[in-house]
């Protein structure tokens, strides 16, 4: 068996909030730092959208850990701003342009400054130490000025920053595995025209900014006739509860690199697992996460030997085709309101399921306990969705149909519900069961296909 050879860089994700279309801050000379323009800024944002930051954060963390924040000087002082002056007198050029790491950090806030432009005031905290990455061409007066505030950084590149040789140290030097670009659009379109984005997680908020030149989340140099887009591919959606979307993308093995060989950048412009789940790998990308385990569906008889077996084994049918439909999803995506502007999920089905196998259970004669639905939100299980409870769900599911299958063992298909008010037979409840786990089922098919492409019976 060969063995796979070892990426020289880390992989490097793209995350980034904007508005519909595309921009991440509300124009070119203000930045999110100052807390005016942050309150306007997040004051168009819907309750969902800090939900789903956090969930894109979780996302990442819990299938990359990342231990480096990338940023681009831009997010911090305009276009025009001049270099720090740093620190006067002669220096030895041959000792300062070198890679300095007095210390090491857990994580790392790195931050492109090519041309020695910020002049910083946090330098690090018990968690996160800055890292400045800057070329030859960075001013020595500046990189005594790091020294002396005792701000590691990295070189790399010589009129410019080289952000492929930047990344390779932040591997070789750092142990870093996975980088995450926060920053605006002039480092994420140095890191995209350099060939180095794998992935891509972005939120968009129901809101238009426009503007000719306004930020975005991919600024820089435009595509020459020589080049093409970066493919990507979809490896789900979240839709927030009011219509913020979270999508991840990922590049096909090697689409990155391959775009663009060479680049550098020095970011003109800028603004700013739960227990029971298995790892699915989706055929043609690296979407591994987290995902809800495949059952074996029941098969069922074209010669039943009676009505009660042909009942229950296509029952059983049902149950574990909607089991299937989830089958290798994460938590997020079970979530998904993906046709919209219905507000189905699978999900919601899932525990909708839970709430009708109580009509089994009017036959054990054991009150139903509450699960989803109430009196305020009578239709709870659809709109209360929550992914971090995804598991917990499942195991209700499990539990409403344990106790279905044990109320009906050793009733006849004539038998009554006690209690039900008018008079209701087993066999209609059977009868019944089939029919709506059918047109679920069906619902359940155009939402997994809208999610991963995924189709079959």
């Amino acid at each position: 068996m060969s063995r796979q050879k070892a990426s020289p860089r880390p992989r490097v994700i793209v995350s980034s909030t904007a508005s519909l279309d595309g921009r991440i801050t509300l124009s070119k000379p203000e930045r999110l730092l100052t807390p005016d323009v942050d309150r306007r800024w997040k004051s168009r944002w819907p309750p969902d959208v800090p939900e789903l930051i956090a969930q894109r954060a979780a996302n990442i963390e819990e299938r990359h850990h990342p231990t480096v924040f990338l940023e681009g000087s831009g997010t911090f002082v305009a276009d025009a701003a001049g270099t720090v002056t740093g620190i006067a007198g002669q220096h030895d050029p041959s000792d300062l342009r070198r890679d300095w790491l007095p210390k090491l950090a857990p994580k790392w806030f790195a931050v492109v400054d090519g041309r020695g432009r910020v002049p910083w005031s946090f330098t690090s905290n018990a968690d996160v130490s800055l890292l400045v990455v800057v070329s030859a061409r960075t001013p020595v007066a500046y990189l005594a000025w790091l020294r002396k505030l005792e701000v590691p950084y990295l070189q790399a590149g010589d009129d410019r920053v080289n952000l492929r040789l930047a990344l390779e140290k932040m591997r070789h030097l750092l142990g870093a595995t996975c980088v995450v670009s926060e920053g605006g659009g002039g480092i994420n379109g140095a890191l995209l025209r350099s060939g180095l984005v794998d992935e891509i997680q972005m939120i968009w908020f129901p809101a238009v900014i426009g503007g000719a030149d306004t930020p975005s989340a991919f600024d820089g140099d435009p595509l020459t006739p020589e080049e093409a887009p970066l493919s990507m591919t979809h490896c789900g959606t979240v839709i927030g509860r009011h219509g913020s979307i979270w999508s991840r993308y990922e590049t096909s093995a090697g689409a990155a690199d391959a775009a663009i060989t060479a680049g550098s950048a020095d970011t003109p412009t800028a603004s700013s697992s739960v227990s029971g789940r298995e790892t699915a790998t989706r055929s043609g990308s690296d979407c591994s996460m987290s995902s809800w385990p495949a059952m074996e569906r029941v098969q069922t008889p074209r010669t039943p030997r009676d009505e009660r077996t042909s009942l229950e084994t296509w029952l059983e049918y049902h149950r574990t085709t909607l089991l299937l439909k989830c089958a290798g999803l994460v938590p997020e995506q079970l979530a998904m309101r993906s046709c919209p502007p219905s507000g189905l999920s699978l999900l919601g089905l899932m525990r909708h399921m839970t709430e009708v196998e109580t009509w089994f259970h009017d036959f054990d004669g054991q009150p139903h306990g509450q699960w989803y639905c109430t009196d305020d939100d009578p239709d709870g299980e659809f709109d209360l969705v929550d992914p971090g409870r995804a598991d917990a769900d499942l195991a209700a599911y499990h539990a409403s149909v344990d106790r279905a299958r044990a109320a009906v063992d050793g009733h006849d298909l004539d038998d009554l519900a006690p209690g039900s008010g008018e008079p209701i037979s087993l066999r209609w409840v059977f009868q019944h069961m089939i029919e709506e786990y059918a047109r679920h089922n069906g619902h359940a098919d155009l939402l997994r296909e809208r999610i991963d492409g995924v189709t079959g019976d």
